[in-house]
């Protein structure tokens, strides 16, 4: 596609609001551009483009392919459109995407997923002074282990990092969670999303008890399957600093009771608010035969047994908002949201 071609294509596009569908169609107009006049392309459209996607929350992500042609060295002026990168799907080294991420091209990078990559102490030390980093406002990656330490320490220019999402399983080891938690690097982390599996949420509650650990964080994001877990975590000495918890996890439709009313047998301080906005609940074997309507009536009678705990005041709904659920809430002497208003790179 020649040039006036595919500007009048991405003009086109960026005269809708943009989401996601929209984000890919206008990557596939760049991809379809003869590689001589991306350039021209980017330097018309790009600052557009990415006020175009930021107004609508759409994170800019860089497709696969993209990420692939970066780790091998394949730079583009296309790279400045990037906002996020997503290497969960691919196969690639330590080494390969430092590479990308080495692109002088990604000058507005804000989130960053390394899916299950094992990162090494040369990772951290390049992550903390890529200058494509700098801007980079959420960390998504898998646990942390004892040999990342030394790498999590020193200098960095990481200062945007607002979210940091985490793996917790049975190899996590509460000392090089400490680190993270008191290292520089993570004192304006505001957002830990945390993966639960098997008994890693004690290492993160031991992490969490030491004084100068995690000071600036105001939000927990739990993505787990075991409500006791959930029940304990409310229950820890940090969530006096929090605002707010969100149950960011998909429930089995049969154990949702569970998940929210194992914080009833013994109702824990908590926090201010609690986000419900991000629960789904997964059918399991009743497939298709659940509907919307069923999903709904799942939640609607876990809140119906639920007590809230008891410093919390809000609890956000979202999808789940219906008038007699906002009732159960206010019941209960809470107050209904249908959503929580985000900040930049919180969610």
């Amino acid at each position: 596609m020649n040039l006036d071609a595919t500007l009048a294509r991405a003009r086109a596009l960026t005269s809708s609001p943009c989401d996601h569908d929209l984000w890919r169609a206008l990557t596939d107009a760049v991809d379809a551009c003869a590689p001589g006049d991306v350039g021209a392309l980017v330097d018309a459209i790009g600052e557009d483009a990415i006020a175009w996607a930021d107004a609508g929350g759409v994170s800019r992500l860089a497709p696969d392919a993209w990420l692939e042609q970066m780790a091998g060295g394949d730079y583009s002026s296309r790279d400045r459109l990037v906002g996020a990168m997503s290497f969960g799907a691919l196969t690639l080294t330590a080494g390969k995407i430092v590479k990308a991420l080495a692109s002088p091209e990604l000058t507005s990078l804000r989130r960053l997923d390394l899916g299950k990559l094992k990162l090494s102490t040369t990772f951290w030390k390049k992550l903390r002074t890529l200058p494509s980093t700098k801007t980079l406002e959420r960390l998504s990656l898998n646990r942390i282990i004892d040999r990342d330490e030394k790498g999590i320490l020193g200098e960095h220019h990481l200062g945007a990092l607002r979210r940091v999402d985490i793996l917790l399983d049975f190899n996590t080891k509460p000392d090089p969670m400490r680190t993270l938690f008191t290292s520089e690097l993570f004192q304006g982390v505001e957002v830990l999303g945390l993966e639960c599996h098997d008994l890693g949420f004690r290492s993160l509650l031991w992490a969490l008890s030491h004084a100068d650990a995690a000071t600036s964080l105001r939000k927990l994001v739990l993505k787990t399957s075991q409500g006791e877990w959930i029940s304990e975590i409310l229950a820890h000495e940090c969530m006096a600093q929090l605002d707010e918890v969100s149950y960011a996890m998909h429930s089995p439709y049969y154990d949702t009771t569970n998940l929210l009313g194992a914080s009833s047998w013994d109702p824990p301080a908590g926090p201010p608010r609690v986000d419900l906005s991000e629960l789904t609940i997964d059918p399991a074997n009743l497939g298709d035969e659940m509907d919307a309507a069923g999903l709904l009536e799942v939640v609607t009678s876990a809140l119906r047994i639920w007590t809230p705990p008891t410093a919390t005041r809000q609890v956000a709904l979202g999808p789940w908002w219906t008038e007699e659920n906002a009732a159960t809430l206010r019941s209960k002497g809470v107050e209904p949201l249908r959503e929580i208003p985000t900040t930049a790179g919180t969610t």
